[in-house]
């Protein structure tokens, strides 16, 4: 009774109609026949007028505190979120909601130009355009309002903005770089259309990122099996998922290529799939139907795909019922990764399509091949994985070379000098130095030159100190090439280092040498190594963070391996750490050998062998010089490791 008395009945039972609609249960219907009787008794509704979010909140928190309730709590924010959520529904469904306005964006009408300007001259996809705009548009709400205009934009303003996308939301550099592009963009436009300062677009800097730093990373094939192992059941919901990670993980898709899949994609009869591509430019593309990822959509189309009007293939399995977002596949995809535990970054869809083209290369396939399957038109987009199985990439680059370039600037000017101040006959002075010119000066020009671009761009020096004319190279140096007797006696003489007095065992430094010669390391990527970093059983190394901040797999001979796992046997032995980031090569104390130790010991290891250079050189043998000894011997042998061939729908069938 209480029901057919309260107000706005007719309209209760239109809506209690629109979600019955919509895929709501009968225990849902109920339960929402019950919260809009509480809505109306707490909301100020009349006959008519709107009601704004303000109030919708004032009346949540006026229902949970009411005295004398039954149960314990009074304060829950679930039932005060359900509140909301379920009235601002109500009012919505009335037309009675009152929008809040959007604060109006400045310089809208050149956004809006800008925007025409990517659609129709450069032929960008709309979600390209969405995205530089949202970036463009939170950009100006900081830079720009009713007293200052895009005109007064200085390239301090812009600096400020990147600066604190970096310290204060947390960026990475590559979204940040990102960024910064997209300003860099759009105030070329702006400079060509005489709406900002001439020179901006190319004073705008961002953080280096280098090529190939933030190389693909998703879970091996073993954790896609644990991950589809996961969504084993006859509930529902677990065999959409199940569906979804197949065509996921087994065609390599982007999740909005997946969100957009429709029934008439499917051609059952002749057990194709079309996919519609986002990029590069929007395409089709057909696939066979691999049977595995047949059967579960096939399965998810009889018997858990709820009845509605949509086509498209993925819909919510509870009400509302509607296809499902991006943000709807991100989630159900990261909660099911995240509960495996990988050491992953990223636990999203895309992660499982790095781990499609990480099994087919493992596989056997061609880059081409790769290429063809995911989509890229650019041989460029596949060639990343080359290097596979690589996470933890470092985030922040380690600038420390440049860094100490002008901290030695510095110092020789004096501390207390400002930039504006430094004479060019000092910087002269720095960059010659106190020994025979060679390739250094050159590297400090060029990191003071970028120091004094910037310097000049932002006003704080008026020129540059340095000097106009650059003395020639010195000729470069040529690596000494070692003969194999030579190798012989620097191996041998290992065992003329011993003594307890020293504080790197002679097998470390033999070990350290073969390495070197073998696999063609840099000294500091050997003396990086920890022993997780080491599988004797599939012969391979992971070498992480190097030059560039790079990682890659390197493959080691039969013999190098041989030899290798036999120092770890026995030096391990007399080490008492069990962690796998404990040192491949560590001293007498347990502690990670030093670039300074191994050096040391190599010149007197040099001396004893009587390895020395005879052709005038001002260099003696070096240990970098095993790498170019190692070379042409390594290129060969790692081509024929990562280069087979196979055929990629049987790979595929075995997933």
């Amino acid at each position: 009774m209480r029901h057919l008395a309260a107000p706005f009945l007719e309209q209760r039972l239109r809506y209690l109609q629109y979600s019955t609609q919509r895929g709501a249960s009968q225990a849902t219907l109920r339960l929402t026949a019950a919260q809009l009787l509480v809505i109306n008794d707490y909301l100020p509704l009349g006959a008519e007028g709107d009601l704004s979010l303000a109030q919708i909140e004032a009346a949540a928190d006026r229902w949970i505190q009411r005295p004398n309730q039954c149960h314990r709590r009074t304060d829950s924010a679930a039932t005060r979120t359900k509140f909301i959520t379920e009235a601002k529904h109500w009012l919505s469904f009335l037309k009675r909601l009152r929008q809040e306005p959007d604060a109006p964006c400045p310089e809208a009408s050149l956004l809006a130009e800008f925007a025409h300007y990517m659609e129709h001259e450069r032929g960008w996809s709309p979600q390209t355009i969405r995205t530089r705009c949202l970036f463009l548009t939170t950009f100006l709400h900081r830079v720009c309002d009713a007293q200052r205009s895009l005109s007064d934009l200085t390239i301090a303003d812009i600096d400020h903005v990147i600066a604190c996308k970096l310290s204060v939301e947390g960026c990475s550099r590559a979204t940040v770089q990102a960024y910064a592009s997209v300003l860099r963009a759009f105030f070329r436009y702006a400079e060509a259309r005489g709406w900002c300062t001439p020179g901006l677009a190319a004073a705008i800097s961002s953080p280096r990122v280098f090529q190939g730093e933030t190389l693909p990373a998703g879970p091996s094939w073993d954790d896609v099996r644990r991950l589809l192992a996961s969504t084993e059941g006859d509930h529902g919901t677990d065999i959409r998922d199940r569906a979804i990670i197949l065509v996921l993980a087994v065609y390599g898709l982007r999740s909005s290529e997946v969100r957009r899949l429709r029934l008439d994609d499917l051609d059952w009869e002749h057990e194709r799939l079309l996919i519609r591509r986002s990029k590069p430019r929007a395409h089709t593309q057909v696939y066979p139907l691999v049977r595995t990822v047949g059967d579960a959509i096939l399965r998810y189309v009889q018997e858990a795909r709820p009845p509605c009007p949509w086509r498209e293939l993925w819909v919510a399995t509870k009400a509302p019922v509607q296809p499902l977002s991006n943000s709807a596949i991100w989630q159900l995809v990261s909660r099911r990764l995240r509960a495996l535990h990988l050491p992953l970054r990223h636990c999203g869809p895309h992660a499982l399509r790095h781990a499609c083209a990480s099994h087919l290369l493992s596989a056997g396939l061609s880059m081409k091949e790769i290429g063809d399957h995911l989509g890229h038109r650019s041989p460029a987009a596949t060639a990343q994985y080359a290097k596979v199985d690589v996470i933890g990439l470092r985030q922040v680059a380690d600038f420390s070379s440049q860094a100490r370039v002008l901290r030695q600037l510095s110092r020789a000017m004096g501390i207390a000098l400002e930039a504006g101040e430094v004479q060019p006959e000092c910087v002269k002075t720095f960059l010659d130095g106190t020994r025979p010119l060679s390739s250094y000066w050159h590297r400090k020009q060029s990191i003071l030159r970028g120091f004094y671009r910037y310097a000049i761009t932002r006003g704080l020096v008026a020129s540059s100190p340095l000097p106009v004319q650059a003395p020639k190279r010195p000729l470069a140096m040529t690596p000494y090439i070692y003969t194999h007797e030579e190798l012989r006696r620097l191996l041998e003489a290992t065992t003329c280092l011993g003594g307890a007095n020293r504080q790197i065992a002679p097998d470390t430094l033999r070990a350290m040498l073969l390495l070197l010669y073998g696999a063609g390391l840099r000294l500091c990527e050997a003396l990086a190594l920890n022993r997780a970093d080491y599988e004797p059983a599939i012969a391979l190394l992971t070498i992480r963070d190097t030059k560039f901040h790079k990682t890659r797999l390197v493959p080691l001979g039969t013999d190098l391996n041989q030899a290798l796992a036999h120092y770890v046997a026995a030096h391990h032995r007399l080490t008492t750490s069990t962690s796998a980031r404990a040192p491949l090569f560590a001293g007498h104390d347990g502690a990670r050998c030093t670039d300074h130790a191994i050096r040391k010991n190599f010149r007197r290891l040099r001396t004893i062998a009587g390895v020395q250079r005879t052709d005038g050189a001002p260099y003696q043998p070096r240990l970098h010089d095993l790498r170019h000894y190692a070379a042409p011997r390594v290129m060969l042998s790692r081509r024929a490791w990562y280069i087979k061939k196979s055929f990629l729908f049987k790979t595929l069938c075995c997933a």
